[in-house]
């Protein structure tokens, strides 16, 4: 298959109001001469010495989805997004269980997958790609691999994923130029009784005969000590999750065109060039320190999360001593979560890099930590073989998907808070 831009994962979870529809919420190349003026740029109050303005803009070329959208672009829950190479923008709604297709005209295109248990059916979709011919691979934790569909949507084959070695893909799937899907995985051990010690990024497979493999690995840092759950304040709910843990470094992952690797993973503005096939590796850093976490940033980073649990708690599911499982009621869910948050353990830094993407011709998109947590802050633009090129203006976030000729997506809420993506040309002076 081709190559195309499986880049994007929304960040949109399903939420409804009384008779309202659901909504979504947040939850190289060459490149040639780019015109920039010498402007000290930051935002959100997070500038470094040595900004350097791109005057880059964004022409919006549509918007789909929102509170009035036709039923066709009525999303619940944008679970990720990603073009094809004729610049069809694909839409995983995790909670319609279906992927809809939307023309560069902003009009229906289709939609592939229908809900169910059965071949072809998708069950609990998380993540996409999608290949440059319009083939379609979907991330089904619920079938437990990758479920395959053609260009015009039919269904080909399931794919399944070893739930032990490398295990199921834990963050979004980057596509690289041979059709290769590589994503993060579960943490390692570092020997039979050692602590988890390195995050894989583990390149899979959706071919027939699947072979799975890991190109890299990433730093894990020791997880910090957090409070013991108390099971009163639990509502006697027994946890079999992970602690919540403040201000963790995120494994991030972009694939470049050449096939190279750009990985980020400690506190530090770091990027690391890996090739899957070995060799030496090389970095792209900038002099910009991590943030010390400090007694109010603890007590900010708890009501942040607070408030997403109340506004929108996460999906659970319970089970009882016969084994039967079923979904736990929201206010369960809430006190649940409200006691993790209260437990929570905090690292003594604040990560640098909060996002990270690589578009068409092969750029670094570097997001940098904001002012507070949650809030946004620069992103800066590298060239692998160049370093720095620039920081971009305020208000033009990282996409959420990169697609041909300067198109992007990013997946949104709008006034309703019902979900939306917002489609735009990006014009860089190329």
């Amino acid at each position: 298959m081709r190559h195309g831009a499986g880049e994007g994962r929304g960040r949109s979870r399903a939420r409804r109001r009384r008779g309202a529809r659901p909504r979504g919420r947040r939850v190289l190349a060459t490149v040639p001469m780019l015109a920039w003026s010498t402007v000290a740029c930051g935002s959100e109050g997070s500038d470094a010495p040595g900004d350097i303005l791109l005057d880059w803009t964004v022409d919006t070329t549509f918007t789909v989805g929102g509170a009035d959208a036709p039923d066709w672009a009525a999303f619940g829950e944008v679970a990720a997004v990603a073009f094809d190479d004729a610049g069809r923008l694909h839409v995983l709604d995790g909670q319609a269980r279906r992927v809809v297709v939307v023309e560069p005209s902003g009009g229906p295109g289709g939609a592939v997958g229908v809900p169910g248990d059965g071949p072809g059916e998708l069950r609990f979709p998380s993540d996409l790609a999608v290949h440059g011919d319009g083939a379609v691979t979907v991330l089904d934790p619920g079938h437990g691999g990758f479920v395959v569909y053609d260009p015009e949507g039919v269904y080909l084959r399931t794919v399944p994923v070893d739930l032990g070695k490398p295990g199921m893909p834990a963050g979004p799937l980057r596509l690289g130029p041979d059709g290769g899907l590589h994503a993060t995985a579960e943490p390692e051990r570092g020997d039979e009784a050692g602590p988890l010690s390195t995050r894989p990024v583990v390149r899979y497979s959706d071919a027939p005969e699947a072979v799975h493999r890991v190109v890299a690995r990433g730093w894990r840092p020791p997880v910090p000590e957090t409070e013991e759950l108390d099971p009163e304040a639990t509502g006697g709910l027994r946890v079999r999750l992970p602690p919540v843990v403040g201000f963790h470094p995120d494994l991030h992952l972009g694939v470049l065109p050449d096939g190279r690797l750009a990985v980020v993973d400690s506190f530090a503005y770091r990027v690391r060039i890996v090739s899957p096939e070995g060799g030496p590796e090389t970095f792209l850093s900038r002099p910009i320190e991590p943030v010390a976490v400090t007694a109010a940033l603890r007590q900010a980073e708890r009501e942040r999360r607070l408030a997403e649990v109340m506004e929108d708690p996460a999906r659970r599911v319970v089970s009882n001593a016969e084994g039967e499982v079923a979904a736990a009621p929201s206010s369960a869910v809430q006190r649940l979560e409200r006691a993790r948050v209260d437990a929570m353990g905090f690292y003594d830094r604040v990560p640098t890099v909060t996002k990270l993407g690589v578009d068409r011709r092969g750029r670094i998109w570097v997001a940098r930590t904001g002012e507070s947590p949650g809030r946004p802050g620069p992103v800066d633009v590298l060239d692998p073989d160049r370093g720095y090129l620039g920081t971009l203006q305020p208000g033009i976030p990282v996409p959420d998907a990169f697609g041909p000729d300067g198109l992007a997506a990013w997946v949104g809420e709008d006034a309703m808070g019902a979900a939306t993506v917002r489609v735009g040309r990006i014009r860089d002076g190329g």
